[in-house]
């Protein structure tokens, strides 16, 4: 495979998870705008969606933007290159250039929702109209995840899409939870019902609550949900999931063949998974938590850097989450 198609197909996947997770968080707050009255809260849980779901960085002007100016960063800004738009955009670009290895409905339907919504929404965005493109973007990305699954060859362009998948799903969780422990240090002498906020929130952003609830029905501790967010196994947007799934994924590029630059990356994983299983979160406070996240984080990093330099991609930094897209 040409190593400028297997990068559009790892990024193709990145992409697709991003926007899914934003859009998911954007439609949650939405929802939410319509049953809370604090606003003091209401600002609280804007400033944790513009941290996770944004590249720029949150600042006081941020706080003080109604909500309108918050949408379009979030849906529309050039400045935000994670914002929806632009995260179809950069999907839209990948698939036309993997579109001969992928499922030709795949481009189809990006390249289609992507000119329909450029339309709808640079002509006029509203809050009170956004759930349905919001609706519209979730529903590709469940289409696009339906289609890899039941109809895409398990070769090397299935797996490039995976590792893309899998990456950008434990970066995601490790940056919900980052967040949220800074603003859990940031409160700590605050009432505790603020902080039951925040863990609530986390599982959502997670996409992870109801499967908490299934497995922790009567309680809501801190410290079971780090652990279910970081080491259940069974929850695919754990970090220890992602990471075995990445590993698993990455042994089966070129088997047989283990170059220097692939048995680097393969030790990398190794020794990552290796340290969540190790780590043991009852004992951890907030503070060794948040230490461990950005411990995983510089992981995270590294693995996407070694990855590329193994299979000739083009600059992984370039596109990472806080970095120009």
């Amino acid at each position: 495979m040409l190593s400028r198609i297997a990068d559009s197909c790892y990024w193709l996947a990145r992409y697709m998870e991003r926007s899914e997770t934003n859009a998911r968080t954007l439609s949650s707050q939405m929802l939410h705008m319509l049953e809370e009255s604090d606003q003091s809260k209401m600002d609280r849980e804007w400033e944790l969606l513009f941290k996770i779901c944004t590249s720029k960085e949150y600042d006081e002007h941020d706080s003080r933007l109604n909500r309108e100016d918050m949408l379009h960063d979030l849906v529309l800004s050039r400045e935000n290159e994670s914002s929806l738009l632009h995260l179809l955009e950069l999907a839209r670009e990948k698939a036309k250039v993997s579109r001969t290895l992928m499922p030709a409905s795949i481009w189809e339907m990006i390249n289609r929702l992507y000119l329909e919504k450029k339309e709808q929404l640079e002509g006029s965005l509203h809050s009170n109209t956004i759930q349905s493109d919001l609706g519209d973007i979730l529903d590709m990305s469940s289409n696009f995840q339906g289609i890899i699954e039941s109809s895409m060859l398990r070769g090397d362009t299935y797996n490039f899409v995976k590792i893309g998948k899998w990456i950008e799903r434990a970066e995601t969780t490790a940056r919900i939870l980052k967040v949220i422990c800074e603003k859990t240090l940031e409160e700590e002498n605050n009432k505790d019902s603020q902080d039951f906020d925040y863990w609530i929130q986390a599982l959502q952003l997670a996409n992870g609550y109801d499967s908490f609830i299934m497995e922790h029905p009567l309680t809501l501790d801190p410290k079971e949900v780090f652990s279910f967010l970081i080491k259940e196994e069974r929850f695919p947007r754990s970090i220890k999931y992602c990471v075995g799934h990445i590993l698993s994924a990455v042994e089966q590029l070129n088997p047989g063949k283990r170059s220097q630059d692939k048995e680097e990356l393969l030790q990398l994983l190794e020794y990552t998974q290796r340290g969540i299983e190790r780590t043991d979160i009852a004992e951890m406070s907030v503070d060794k938590l948040l230490r461990f996240l950005n411990g995983f984080q510089d992981h995270c990093h590294r693995i996407n850097e070694v990855f590329s330099t193994t299979y000739n991609l083009d600059g992984y930094k370039s596109r990472s989450v806080g970095n120009s897209q």
